[in-house]
């Protein structure tokens, strides 16, 4: 026996843990979705595969090219659809006869 287990022990496990991470760096990086690369991948074509759905299947066509500043349109079109909003609500009652609390815990 070695007049040190303990310090035998741990250089023992420092080394399975470095040999664990060599071989999980040989396997690929997680974080860049390596270790998926074998899943459900098709390994042969087939006739189904021609009458897989394709993207103009599920999606209508744009009307229109999109805005330059999608974030910005999306702002000014919220902008809008509250003021309108504010406006249907003025015309169906009157704020100086307290009418905008009448939903409130009377």
């Amino acid at each position: 026996p070695p007049d040190k287990p303990l310090l035998a022990a741990a250089i023992r496990a420092r080394e399975e843990a470095e040999a664990k991470e060599r071989a999980r760096a040989r396997q690929g990086d997680p974080s860049k979705g390596d270790h998926l690369q074998s899943l459900n991948q098709p390994r042969d074509t087939r006739e189904s595969d021609a009458i897989s759905l394709a993207s103009d299947d599920l999606f209508e066509p744009a009307k229109a090219p999109p805005p330059q500043k999608p974030l910005l349109a999306a702002a000014i079109r919220a902008k809008e659809e509250a003021e309108a909003l504010e406006r249907a609500k003025l015309k169906h009652s009157d704020p100086s006869r307290g009418d905008h609390l009448q939903g409130l815990n009377q």
